[in-house]
């Protein structure tokens, strides 16, 4: 709605090679054009820090890399691990990469790290490292620490903090471009009063460069290639960008706390507050636009919530011992449950089962615990609900039943269906480690597959995933 327009300035090229991409992928003429942009300024992409936490870290002599931070934010010991136990969890802020240019400047930087690759990183290199990837991605996501969709609306979040004594509890890191640093430092956090009047922060923030590189918010000046800009316009447009480029206003862009269009601080750019004039050491360029489509669509696939049932076979065959470990296969799979139980995010949806054959009322499956989210909210019986899951993995005991497989795979998947969260993944997680072995009969393997994709919805689908393990799960059946 409203005037079209004939010049498109994004924050970082990134975004212009997005929307190239999706025009392309839409099968629509691209009105942006495939040569680079000249820039009109620039900042780079920076790990801001507050500065007690930066100088413990090392600032302003040493420079730490993505690697570096990203050992930090995932390790268990928090900030005990630099000798401040005081400071607890070392807290990511996280901004959303689909709508925040340092948040999406940042999952191409976790991206370099998890493949040890750069700007040259191609689709079948990330492919190839989806296991690393989605490992890293996760690491993030799950580190403790504020989300916040845009850089503004963090800071704005962490100038409340800072006001009320507690700018070291909220955050320990968040990327965010260097203007943003400078701006916040100023007593603007909202990047809009440029008269910078509001009360500075009592904790100012500063500024980590990664020493591998890093990435720059580079404010391309894209003439479109649409019907309208006719060839005045397209004059116009280059008269108006050699203005922008010009001296006397490349030095307002950088009194306004940018660099110059060829990189260059000016003198408010200094450490002082809180930035270092010559960093970065190298400014990386972004991947390909497929690269950085496949990394947001990996980042967004590790956001989205579950909807799970676990489904446990507590069959006789689970005595078995595993051997070499003094332990039975139960043993094994409860001490695996536990652990995964940890990493399920608050927000998921989680409930369990188990299965054997004739658990009560003629069925093969019995419930443990209902689908519901495993955040710490309290039950009515007091308890909290991660305890419950908790308790109930703990409780899992083999019986001297047979393995009611097929009955209680279509059941479970009956089930969720049932409880179907929509913007969520719908799962059946089935773990056995035998064959379907029903002594009351049941339905066959292809009676199961028929009532499968008969019951299936497009709309609303729900995925099964088997999980076979001992030389005796009918793996090919699964």
């Amino acid at each position: 709605k409203g005037p079209r327009p004939d010049v498109w300035v994004p924050a970082s090229s990134a975004w212009a090679l997005q929307a190239g991409l999706r025009q392309q992928a839409a099968k629509q003429p691209s009105m942006i054009p495939i040569e680079e942009a000249p820039k009109l300024a620039t900042t780079p992409m920076v790990m801001a820090m507050p500065k007690p936490m930066a100088e413990a870290l090392g600032w302003p002599r040493r420079s730490l890399g993505w690697q570096d931070m990203l050992g930090a934010v995932t390790n268990p010991q928090g900030w005990a691990a630099f000798g401040r136990p005081e400071w607890g969890a070392f807290k990511l802020g996280k901004t959303d990469p689909n709508l925040s240019t340092p948040g999406l400047e940042a999952l191409i930087g976790a991206v370099f790290a998890a493949t040890g690759q750069t700007s040259e990183l191609s689709v079948e290199t990330l492919q190839q490292r989806e296991d690393q990837l989605r490992q890293v991605i996760l690491g993030l996501e799950r580190a403790p620490g504020q989300d916040a969709d845009t850089p503004a609306t963090f800071l704005a979040n962490l100038r409340q903090a800072d006001q009320a004594g507690q700018a070291l509890q909220f955050v320990s890191a968040v990327p965010l471009d260097e203007k943003s640093v400078w701006d916040y430092n100023r007593g603007n956090a909202s990047g809009l009063d440029e008269a910078g009047d509001q009360e500075r922060p009592k904790v100012p923030l500063v500024a980590l460069y990664p020493r591998e590189g890093t990435l720059e918010a580079d404010h391309p000046w894209v003439v479109l290639q649409a019907p309208w800009v006719d060839e005045a316009k397209r004059r116009a447009a280059a008269g108006f960008l050699d203005y922008l480029r010009s001296e006397p206003i490349q030095v307002l862009f950088q009194q306004a706390g940018f660099r110059s269009s060829a990189g260059t601080a000016g003198p408010q750019l200094s450490q002082a507050n809180g930035l270092l004039p010559d960093q970065p050491s190298r400014v990386l360029a972004p991947p390909a636009p497929k690269v950085v489509a496949a990394a947001l669509e990996s980042w967004n696939a590790a956001r989205k919530r579950s909807n799970v049932l676990a489904v446990y076979d507590v069959s006789g065959s689970m005595k078995e011992e595993v051997p070499g470990t003094g332990k039975t296969k139960m043993d094994i799979v409860k001490a695996a449950a536990g652990q995964a139980l940890g990493l399920f995010a608050p927000e998921t949806n989680l409930g369990t089962w188990v299965f054997s054959s004739d658990l009560g009322g003629d069925r093969d499956w019995a419930e443990s615990v209902p689908i519901g989210p495993t955040n710490n909210a309290r039950l009515p019986n007091g308890k909290v609900r991660r305890e419950v899951l908790a308790e109930a993995l703990a409780r899992l005991q083999a019986t001297d039943g047979d393995t009611g497989l097929y009955d209680t795979t279509l059941a479970a998947f009956r089930a969720v269906k049932r409880s179907y969260a929509p913007d969520r993944i719908n799962i059946v997680v089935l773990l056995t480690d035998g064959i379907n072995d029903d002594p009351t009969g049941g339905i066959d393997r292809a009676e199961l597959l028929r009532r499968l994709k008969a019951e299936q919805d497009k709309d609303r689908p729900v995925r099964i995933i088997t999980v076979a393990y001992g030389a005796n799960a009918d793996a090919t059946s699964l």
